[in-house]
């Protein structure tokens, strides 16, 4: 009802108006024996896609590229019989990465005496401005075409530029956090701090902001484990 008010005042809907306000958080994890860090930027008028960049931009501080796309895609059944309608997105991320790190350019004037703001270090790269044209150059149904393999696009847009790609990696919902390691961390609380933290029912209940996992926690047994 909501979405068919919005089309009647509007005639037109974009993706903010449906998507609305709110915050994206981006958890970044570098690997290695560096920790995950998580950034959290505004949604505001250019969706998702917008609120990702001014992230990379503000936070990151790197020239960044992004062009995501989702649609609903028919995958036929056994034998080209029956069949069923699924949802698939697929995303391109480019970014530029400084021999500096990344960091604002200094204000100044361009060649005909116009004030120019301060820009990313490499924003200007006549390289970046060539690659990120040909990125802007892909389509939707690229992106989504589960017959065209992410390498055979990224050789078809970037072929002259001496491209190379690196092996895939399955994409996997995988959090470092446990029971032991939330317990460890509520083991340096005292004991009225950890009776302040308990739920309405007197449970002790803890939520990993990563994967949102709740763990339960028995608060006489914490108090006892602490000696």
């Amino acid at each position: 009802e909501q979405l068919r008010a919005m089309i009647a005042e509007k005639g037109e809907i974009t993706q903010s108006d449906l998507m609305g306000g709110g915050h994206l958080a981006m958890t970044i994890d570098p690997e290695g024996e560096m920790d995950r860090y998580q950034g959290i930027v505004a949604i505001d008028g250019d969706g998702l896609t917008g609120a990702a960049l001014s992230y990379f931009r503000q936070s990151e501080q790197l020239p960044t590229f992004i062009h995501m796309a989702v649609a609903r895609h028919f995958m036929a059944g056994p034998d080209g019989e029956g069949g069923h309608w699924s949802w698939r997105a697929g995303g391109l991320l480019l970014q530029h990465l400084t021999a500096e790190g990344g960091k604002l350019a200094d204000a100044g004037e361009d060649e005909g005496g116009v004030e120019r703001e301060p820009g990313l270090a490499g924003e200007e790269d006549d390289d970046w401005q060539r690659v990120r044209l040909l990125a802007a150059t892909v389509e939707d149904h690229e992106l989504l075409d589960p017959n065209l393999a992410p390498e055979r696009l990224i050789y078809r847009l970037f072929h002259e530029e001496g491209v190379r790609a690196s092996p895939p990696r399955e994409i996997q919902a995988l959090c470092q956090c446990s029971k032991d390691r939330v317990g460890g961390f509520l083991a340096s609380f005292d004991a009225a701090d950890l009776a302040d933290m308990r739920d309405d029912d007197g449970a002790l209940k803890v939520t990993c902001e990563f994967c949102t996992t709740t763990y339960s926690f028995d608060l006489d047994a914490l108090v006892e484990s602490k000696g």
